[in-house]
């Protein structure tokens, strides 16, 4: 059986919370240039682990082209750049982390998305 429709919108709206949140986490500057135009939060670890998808832990905010022609394209950089960065304790954690398998329903969705608004008001 699919996803409700009620149930995909309240996702959509959890990755716009969570892009926001992640870009003031970071200043709204990108943790490789410190440029403020163009920014994206990334996934440190792949969005399609959903333990970690809407996890603050899991993002840093990058400018368009450290996002898409840097991190992307040269993943190894990346991850060198990352573990210089956040320590490679970590990114192990973060890694054990994404292993776990989660389902979360309508309660748990919006029980985070009330996280993610307030560490954004605060």
């Amino acid at each position: 059986m699919g996803r409700s429709a009620s149930k995909g919108k309240l996702e959509k709206k959890l990755d716009e919370l969570w892009r926001q949140a992640v870009l003031k986490k970071w200043n709204y500057r990108c943790a490789v240039c410190g440029k403020t135009e163009n920014l994206q939060a990334a996934h440190i670890m792949s969005r399609r682990h959903k333990a970690l998808r809407w996890d603050l832990r899991n993002g840093i905010a990058l400018c368009i082209h450290h996002h898409l022609f840097w991190a992307h394209k040269e993943p190894v950089q990346f991850f060198l750049f990352l573990k210089n960065l956040l320590g490679e304790e970590f990114l192990d954690q973060l890694q054990r982390d994404a292993q776990t398998i989660v389902h979360y329903d309508t309660d748990d969705l919006q029980k985070i998305g009330v996280k993610l608004e307030e560490f954004i008001r605060a």
